[in-house]
């Protein structure tokens, strides 16, 4: 007699693998991406087997729980409470499967500190980026946005262990998703002037960390453009007043050389960022126009 049961499960696993496979692996577009060929980097940011080592350990493995939890699995470490029906923010990308807001508090088993879950976000790693992941929580913390890091088995792993790093959430929105800048009423000079300023302060701040004296490993954040970046606004709604740095996962993070000088990175990001926050580079426009 057949197992109707053991079938549909294996026609459900059938299923649930062309949905998770029947795309490119999300890695496949940015392994593409080249290291920077400038003299004073030494390459992709790389975490020591010490540090890998202790990382994603059996011990680190956690719970979620939601506020109307349907199931809960894990084992020792942090709980994760997260609001089940709220809680998956839109960030999704090429090395995740999710970032999630977290409820409640947070006890972090890396810091020993506890934090209001409302002050926090948990990325899910993708399966294919799990060698990644390393690179990831060195640079977090290098960047001081490190919380702490783990595994779940839930759901949204898809019922196998899974890596999360849970970090610091930063206020702030990206350029082209503020109203403003949506607005095609806004003037093209008001959006130049959005835009410029903000690549001016994030190179301000991608060359800070860069040549920071005070941590062991310079670090570079290399991929800058405008879904890496958030802005906080002027009154006006129009004036970009500060920013902050987004994403330190791999590719887009490396190391540079110790001798490396605040004006080689800050120019080199000046360069590098135009074209890559919502408007054609300058020199486009203006040929268009001309």
């Amino acid at each position: 007699m057949f197992n109707f049961r053991f079938i549909f499960a294996l026609i459900f696993v059938d299923i649930l693998c062309i949905k998770t496979y029947a795309a490119p692996f999300p890695l496949s577009r940015r392994e593409l991406v080249e290291p920077l060929k400038e003299p004073w980097v030494k390459g992709y940011f790389t975490a020591t087997e010490a540090q890998k080592n202790a990382l994603f350990t059996a011990q680190n493995a956690m719970k979620v729980i939601r506020k109307k939890p349907k199931f809960s699995l894990g084992t020792k470490a942090g709980v994760i409470l997260i609001d089940e029906e709220h809680s998956k923010l839109p960030e999704e990308g090429d090395n995740n499967v999710g970032v999630y807001r977290l409820a409640g508090k947070y006890k972090s088993t890396a810091t020993k500190q506890e934090y209001n879950g409302a002050d926090l976000i948990m990325k899910v790693i993708n399966q294919f980026a799990n060698t990644r992941a390393y690179e990831e929580v060195v640079a977090l913390e290098i960047a001081e946005d490190y919380v702490d890091s783990g595994t779940v088995v839930d759901a949204i792993t898809r019922g196998v262990r899974g890596r999360v790093i849970i970090m610091r959430r930063k206020d702030g929105i990206s350029l082209h998703s503020t109203p403003a800048f949506k607005d095609p009423a806004t003037p093209l000079a008001t959006k130049r002037e959005m835009e410029q300023t903000t690549i001016r302060l994030t190179c301000t701040e991608v060359a800070k960390k860069a040549t920071n004296k005070d941590i062991a490993k310079r670090i570079l954040h290399g991929d800058n453009k405008t879904e890496n970046v958030l802005v906080m606004l002027g009154p006006d709604g129009k004036t970009v007043v500060s920013i902050n740095l987004i994403d330190w996962g791999y590719p887009g993070i490396y190391s540079v050389n110790e001798k490396v000088t605040y004006k080689a990175v800050y120019d080199w990001c000046i360069e590098t960022s135009q074209g890559r926050f919502g408007l054609p580079p300058p020199e486009e426009t203006e040929h268009k126009t001309s």
